[in-house]
């Protein structure tokens, strides 16, 4: 008989989060399980969407649309709907386990009672206090509940954020699964750089800059386009190139309009071709304000990319000896040094191969069973 997993998230976009909900649905199906994705609103413009429902994945949303009526529904009786939706589907389809993803615990908590059968398991995808103290203070008080009576399971980015998980909530069982990429996509792309510059209209002879991300603070990408103003100023082939979408967009657009470089930098939004893109940059910047893991940066050595990023992305992203790091508070001259190259090179802290999704794939299949 065929398993099923439901993967729960509240709306799937172009984060990272979204991006490996994706693969793990792809892969999982290919391995023979019936996967459900469990969203709040359907996101048909977001590129995971599109590609899990050409796929045929099958997608269940509690909501037809971002109607105005929905958007007050959801506001007002959000924790009744979603949770009555997960607990028919469980009931339906009696499924072998329940993966949720950001912040969807408050919606598992009151119908825990009735998944007792089932198997609870739960990914923190950024820093856990920013998912479990503060205005999430909530989500914490759902995870003890599911712990104590339900025995979730926890699945940390990397061994540090495991430790946090186990002593935030007292236990010691947390597993580490790092966030996988298919690595031969990112090596082994076969059009030449030249043509795909062109085909997005750069120039060959273009020193270009790029970065992928959503469009949201801990991004900084603020500070991207004021650390490319300055680089600009002292190379003049410099170009920019964003590959992302999100709700800062509008902000950063008025920021490259205010700096006069409206014609140096391109943004592409819902791309489903990230390794291509890559292939068309001579450096990688990614200063975020905070990251879980930054999986951005993975891939983007696997391109073969030098990256520059900020000190706040964990070590365990560092797998090739292109990253130079510096301090958000470092001067925009020595930004600018390092995206020429001049700076001083990390040592590898981990391995590109710890991040094979075939690899990962089979030990998510392991925590399911």
């Amino acid at each position: 008989m065929t398993k099923t997993i439901i993967e729960f998230i509240h709306e799937l976009g172009d984060g990272g989060g979204s991006v490996i909900v994706k693969e793990y649905c792809l892969r999982l199906r290919k391995d023979g399980y019936r996967v459900i994705v469990l969203l709040a609103f359907p996101a048909p413009q977001t590129t995971n969407y599109r590609i899990l429902k050409e796929a045929g994945i099958e997608i269940v949303t509690v909501f037809k649309n971002k109607s105005f009526l929905n958007r007050l529904l959801n506001k007002l009786f959000s924790r009744f709907l979603i949770s009555r939706k997960l607990r028919i589907l469980n009931m339906q389809y009696k499924p072998k386990a329940i993966h949720a993803h950001l912040c969807v615990l408050k919606y598992i908590s009151p119908i825990r009672k009735s998944l007792y059968s089932t198997k609870l398991l739960y990914t923190c995808h950024s820093l856990p206090e920013k998912y479990f103290k503060g205005k999430n203070k909530e989500e914490y008080y759902a995870a003890v509940k599911l712990i104590k009576s339900n025995g979730m399971q926890f699945i940390a980015l990397h061994e540090d954020m495991a430790e946090k998980l186990n002593e935030m909530f007292g236990i010691h069982n947390t597993e580490v699964l790092y966030n996988g990429i298919d690595i031969e996509r990112f090596k082994c792309v076969n059009e030449s750089r030249k043509d795909i510059r062109e085909s997005i209209g750069f120039k060959d002879s273009d020193f270009i800059i790029g970065h992928v991300g959503r469009f949201t603070e801990p991004k900084n990408h603020k500070f991207i386009v004021e650390c490319f103003q300055y680089f600009s100023e002292k190379n003049s082939s410099a170009r920019l190139l964003l590959i992302g979408a999100g709700d800062w967009l509008p902000e950063i657009l008025n920021s490259i309009e205010q700096y006069g470089l409206t014609e140096k930098v391109k943004i592409l939004s819902h791309r489903t071709d990230v390794e291509r893109l890559m292939k068309a940059m001579d450096v990688f910047i990614f200063p975020s304000l905070y990251e879980g893991l930054g999986i951005a940066v993975v891939e983007a050595q696997a391109a073969g990319l030098r990256c520059v990023i900020s000190d706040n992305i964990p070590k365990f992203a560092v797998v090739s000896n292109q990253i130079i790091c510096l301090s958000l508070n470092d001067s925009l001259d020595k930004w600018s040094e390092a995206l020429s190259g001049r700076g001083k090179f990390l040592t590898p802290y981990s391995q590109l191969s710890k991040y094979d999704m075939n690899l990962i794939i089979k030990k998510l299949e392991s925590l399911y069973e």
